[in-house]
């Protein structure tokens, strides 16, 4: 009873004096502060992979092999994903900037972020939820290089992910993902 007393007295104490999170350890210690915040990122550099494109105006995943990097409560099972791991549902912001690079002339591209896609034979997008915050783009040139910026608010349960996606809204000619970073970044867990 004691324990839970203090707990309780240092609880308040924490309220009045502005700090607003409490968090307990490994050791069952009380602390001040916040917990450590998820965050997620994986990445990549200097590819020559194209991404095929089979059908115009569908998403299509990147399939490239990617580096993790800066991880607290993610992982990438696959390239390309970033999959939450935490315990807790919460909101992030997820954003991905990309550098690509046009097989054809004249061409639309859209690059999205989609949650918990599913995809079929050519890597097209067959289900999961497309996030707000796309990008288009028109590639003047073939070979010249564009980059885009997508943010998002996304809500996250464990083993919930995000992925790349781009679309060629004008033909099928392929792209070359050059350069690729997605992250997933969430908040303080206020008890």
């Amino acid at each position: 009873m004691k324990k839970l007393l203090t707990i309780i007295g240092v609880w308040l104490a924490a309220l009045t004096l502005g700090f607003g999170y409490l968090y307990f350890d490994k050791e069952d210690m009380l602390g001040f502060g916040s917990m450590p915040v998820p965050i997620g990122e994986n990445y990549f550099e200097n590819n020559a992979v194209n991404t095929i494109i089979t059908t115009q105006s569908t998403l299509t995943k990147v399939v490239v092999t990617t580096t993790l990097n800066a991880t607290s409560s993610f992982d990438s099972p696959s390239p390309g994903r970033l999959r939450y791991t935490g315990l807790i549902t919460t909101y992030f912001h997820c954003g991905a900037t990309a550098s690509l690079k046009s097989l054809g002339t004249n061409t639309v591209t859209r690059q999205v972020l989609v949650k918990n896609g599913t995809i079929n034979a050519n890597n097209e997008y067959t289900g999961g939820i497309q996030q707000s915050g796309q990008m288009e783009h028109k590639v003047g040139t073939a070979g010249d290089v564009i980059s885009s910026a997508i943010h998002s608010m996304v809500r996250m349960a464990t083993n919930d992910y995000v992925e790349l996606a781009v679309s060629n809204d004008t033909d099928t000619n392929d792209f070359t993902i050059t350069n690729a970073n997605t992250f997933c970044l969430g908040g303080d867990i206020p008890l």
